[in-house]
């Protein structure tokens, strides 16, 4: 049987199985009984070892867990004592903390969003009056100095299809104008219409790929909003400045209109955005990147501080009447001489209602006439839509479409009596 043993073999012990071994272990080959080989210890009790030293372990973390949350209760106490004693310089400082970390940080990216959003859809304007055909498509800066005498402007794509929004003092006289779109060359641009009444005008180019600037809401701005003027001044593309809404409902201000008559029709916003010769035209954006308003006017021939464009829900009104009537911005007439009320004047004439316009002269044979106004009537109500003074009521009736019957609402011997109204169209030998 050995010569069938390994070399490893020859030195392993017998193999003994004690789990079904019984009580007598077995015999060896010579026949005497060795003694039982000491059984194997369990392997419980050498996992059980370590048991003391990990009690000690745990003891000592919870001790200092304990002590932990002593200390933290007296420091716990100590603070809230600091804070319910300085709760309001906390407060203050927190808000300009996060004056300074969350909200001007999202106002600058606003506010790059807005430039990257507007500026290639405001293009500068060139009017020229040209000594015959020479050089039309010269560069906005470059025109040879005595062949064209050139005015610069702005104007804003309100349309993909090509429509440009402008002021009409931009392109009056005006025997050609060149519209410089982005990253192409200039174009010429056809006149749709005009409107010198609110220094409005509306052009037309030829060219795809193009971007209209949303409309935004005019009356929902408030002084201290943000806005954003866009244009090129003094030849400079794509110039974007920032400022305020300063007030709302300007006129009779002293502007530069670069030498154009004063609109009729004037309900400025005012802002503090930078604007220079060449914004005229421009965009008025708020925070969303949508037209407030179109930049027409500023105080001085160069900025002070203190620029006016003609608010959005004006610029709406005449560019779609100019685009639906084929050029012709069709203006209701009424046929009244309307004076500014005072808190003197009012207080005079014993009229305590706010708001109003009040009737001072009725021309003859004039809608006005035909529907029983005279002069002294308060208007407080057009349509369906409150009159807050003169200026109001002069645009309400403008926007009013000739041939339209419109109920108003006056105050006669302070008295209030309603009155229907067949508006016409604006008499072509007023001025």
């Amino acid at each position: 049987m050995q010569e069938h043993l390994s070399s490893g073999d020859e030195h392993r012990p017998p193999f003994i199985d004690y789990l079904n071994a019984g009580d007598n272990p077995p015999a060896s080959e010579s026949g005497s009984a060795k003694p039982p080989p000491p059984p194997p210890q369990p392997v419980a009790v050498a996992a059980r070892r370590p048991a003391t030293p990990l009690l000690w372990f745990l003891t000592f973390l919870l001790t200092l867990l304990v002590f932990i949350v002593l200390l933290d209760l007296v420091a716990g106490v100590r603070l809230i004592e600091r804070i319910s004693y300085s709760i309001g310089r906390g407060q203050q400082r927190a808000a300009l903390e996060t004056l300074e970390n969350a909200q001007l940080t999202s106002f600058s990216h606003a506010s790059k969003l807005v430039a990257e959003g507007v500026v290639r859809s405001v293009v500068p304007i060139e009017a020229l009056d040209a000594n015959g055909d020479a050089d039309l498509l010269s560069s906005f800066m470059g025109s040879p100095e005595g062949s064209i005498r050139s005015g610069q402007g702005s104007g804003v794509i309100v349309d993909d299809e090509g429509y440009v929004l402008t002021n009409h003092h931009v392109i009056a006289g005006a025997k050609k104008i060149l519209v410089h779109l982005p990253d192409r060359s200039p174009v010429l641009a056809r006149v749709v219409g005009y409107d010198p009444l609110t220094d409005l005008a509306v052009l037309k180019v030829d060219a795809g790929g193009l971007l209209g600037l949303n409309w935004g809401n005019s009356d929902e701005l408030e002084s201290g909003d943000p806005v954003w003027a866009v244009g090129s001044p003094y030849g400079l593309d794509n110039s974007i400045t920032m400022g305020i809404v300063s007030a709302k409902g300007r006129h009779n201000v002293n502007a530069s209109l670069n030498g154009g008559q004063r609109p009729r029709y004037e309900n400025y916003l005012q802002t503090d955005a930078a604007v220079n010769p060449g914004n005229s035209g421009g965009a008025l954006v708020n925070i969303r990147g949508e037209l407030v308003g179109i930049n027409t006017a500023i105080v001085g021939p160069t900025y002070q501080g203190i620029s006016f464009a003609i608010p959005s829900r004006m610029a709406r009104e005449v560019y779609e009447s100019i685009r639906e009537n084929n050029g012709v911005f069709n203006r209701g007439w009424l046929g009244v001489r309307l004076e500014q009320l005072t808190h003197s004047r009012r207080t005079e004439l014993g009229i305590e209602e706010r708001g109003g316009a009040l009737v001072v002269e009725v021309i003859p044979d004039s809608p006005a006439e035909k529907a029983g106004l005279s002069a002294g009537d308060l208007i407080v109500q057009w349509g369906d839509q409150k009159v807050a003074d003169q200026r109001e009521l002069l645009w309400q009736v403008a926007t009013t479409p000739p041939g339209s019957e419109v109920e108003i609402v006056i105050l006669r011997d302070q008295e209030q009596q309603t009155l229907s109204v067949s508006l016409v169209d604006w008499p072509s030998e007023l001025p």
